[in-house]
This record gives structure tokens, sequence and C-alpha cells, in this order.
């Protein structure tokens, strides 16, 4: 009786344990990292930081852009939840504004792969010249 109890305890605290250690590195569906509370898409670790940045290309600039692209991003989920409220709603207009969305995200993609592409070809470029 006293070992089963012992090692039921046991179990009981190990499992407790276990879940309240929580991963750093998983990020949350809404793109939050769990104990820092910053968003993914605007830390540049990721991408060298102003290193990794292309010509003429200034850090305010690009974030401007992305601030941009979400501005339209809400305001077309906006118009959604707004046609979605009607009483009869059109979902052929529904439909117009989710493939603006879609193309809206598609192209934040493609810059993120190009400054990723930059600056791997720059960070290169200064390993080349600095074994020369």
């Amino acid at each position: 009786m006293k070992k089963t109890l012992l090692v039921a305890m046991m179990v009981l605290g190990l499992g407790a344990t276990a879940m309240a250690q929580g991963n750093e590195n998983v990020e949350a569906k809404n793109g939050y990292r769990h104990g820092r509370h910053e968003k993914r898409h605007n830390s540049d670790s990721h991408c060298g930081g102003h290193r990794g940045m292309g010509k003429g290309q200034h850090m305010g600039m690009r974030n401007r852009k992305l601030t941009d692209d979400q501005i339209k991003v809400q305001e077309l989920k906006l118009a959604v939840m707004k046609e979605m409220n009607k009483e009869t709603p059109d979902f052929k207009v529904i439909g117009d504004l989710n493939s603006q969305i879609a193309d809206i995200h598609a192209k934040i993609k493609t810059e993120r792969m190009k400054e990723r592409f930059d600056a791997m070809m720059e960070r290169e470029n200064i390993e080349k010249k600095a074994k020369n």
C-alpha cells in the first residue's frame, strides 16, 4: 500500500513537472513567441539585422511597408466579417476578398525570401573577401 502510494505520488509529481516546463522555441498560432512577447516578423535576428539589408533599403522602410500590408490585410478581413454579418452574404465577394488577402500574404512571403537570399549572398561575399 505504501509503495503504491509512493509510486503514484512520484508519477504525479514528475508529470506535473514535465507539463510545467515551457519551450521558448515554440510559437503560438497568433505569431507570438512564448515568454518574450515579440512578433516573429518584426524581429530581424533571422535575416541578419542591418547587415542583411539590400542596397538603399533602410529598416524603417521595410517595417513601414510590412505594416502597410498588414493594415490592408486587416481591412480586407474586416470587409469579410462585414459581408458575413449580412443576412445573405455574397460568397463571390468573400471569395474575391480572400483572394486579395492571399495575394498580399504571397507578396510578403516573396519579399522575405528575397531578403533572406540577399543576406545570404552578402554574407558569402563578405566571407570570400575575408579569406582573400
